[in-house]
């Protein structure tokens, strides 16, 4: 018979011996699916600093009339887990880890520098990228 305590210990030891990938456990990034996969290449949409994968809902769903159209939550952000470990290599892995096939990555501000990590770092999973910043607009708006 086994008790409570070395169940919980047995329980914590398989736990601990599994590899964490980027300060925590579970890695995959909360995302939103649009639509439906098709003969198109999918769309990943990478948020920015202060964005979620609800900011882009409009947008995704505009894309998704012809292709699936992925927007996640970046870690640290909405409903993603949270790590201590919050650069753009990390970030890069994360979306690599929500791409199955090839896509088109849209990123704003910070998740437009995780999408042009992740073509440099998993260049077989990136087909393109469309970096999107404020300084630009901002820079026309004044």
């Amino acid at each position: 018979m086994v008790d409570a305590r070395s169940l919980a210990i047995s329980v914590t030891s398989i736990a601990l011996a599994i590899p964490r990938r980027n300060g925590y456990e579970n890695p995959m990034l909360n995302t939103v699916i649009h639509g439906t996969p098709t003969d198109l290449p999918p769309v990943l949409i990478a948020p920015g600093l202060f964005g979620s994968a609800r900011n882009w809902g409009a947008i995704a769903k505009r894309l998704s009339d012809t292709r699936e159209v992925r927007a996640v939550d970046m870690r640290n952000h909405g409903e993603s887990p949270w790590a201590p470990l919050h650069d753009y290599p990390s970030m890069a892995d994360d979306l690599a880890q929500v791409l199955e096939v090839p896509s088109d990555v849209i990123g704003h501000s910070m998740g437009g520098k995780a999408a042009m990590v992740l073509a440099l770092l998993r260049p077989e999973l990136a087909r393109r990228i469309f970096s999107v910043h404020d300084r630009l607009f901002l820079h026309w708006v004044f």
